[in-house]
């Protein structure tokens, strides 16, 4: 992926194209090309182009790392985890965790922030769900170091009293709110709670 322009370079397709050839070019001098996917690569490279200084970065992700791996049912206007985190950190969420307060969000749409809330209090790792990072992928990745700060992150993961829920009314957005907490490995509940109808009166 190519970022940036110049008086050269002025269409970052161009600029992909330019970066992609030098690679290639390298490879060439061990007899060698690498074969590489066009739409998933096993590992993105990253330039970037300003003041005609290029910066060339490995992603060793793949993937935003807001993305925790359960969230795969969407619902209008779906927040991202990060932001559902920083939202709880903001409202005290932590420090309330320790007085024995429990949680209740009535619009959950598809659960996350619910989610998010279980996972700081069972210190559940962010990231621990996913097994797909590009890094594993990169000829100096340890497999057997990563393996053990996995093991070591899944033991810090502790077990939670305080009850966590969310409602909606919404039957497709509680039915991903399940989904998405199964996927999560999160012991919360959701609940569809229906307005009752309004009512009218003769005056």
């Amino acid at each position: 992926e190519f970022h940036g322009t110049s008086d050269h370079i002025r269409n970052t397709m161009f600029g992909a194209q330019v970066i992609k050839d030098a690679i290639v070019d390298h490879f060439f001098a061990f007899n060698q090309r690498p074969n590489v996917s066009r739409d998933n690569p096993d590992i993105r490279i990253q330039a970037h182009f300003k003041n005609d200084y290029l910066t060339i970065s490995f992603d060793m992700t793949g993937y935003s790392l807001h993305q925790r791996g359960y969230r795969l049912d969407k619902t209008e206007a779906p927040l991202k985890e990060t932001l559902a985190a920083a939202m709880l950190i903001r409202a005290g969420w932590p420090k309330l965790l320790e007085q024995g307060f429990d949680l209740y969000d009535p619009f959950c749409g598809s659960g996350t922030l619910v989610i998010e809330a279980y996972m700081m209090a069972a210190n559940m790792a962010p990231g621990l769900l996913r097994q797909d990072q590009s890094f594993i992928h990169w000829l100096g990745h340890d497999a057997n170091l990563w393996a053990r700060v996995c093991d070591e992150a899944r033991k810090k993961i502790k077990p939670v009293s305080n009850k966590i829920c969310g409602s909606d009314i919404d039957d497709e957005a509680i039915f991903a709110s399940l989904e998405n907490a199964k996927r999560a490995k999160v012991k919360v509940s959701f609940v569809n709670v229906t307005p009752a109808p309004a009512r009218s009166a003769i005056l």
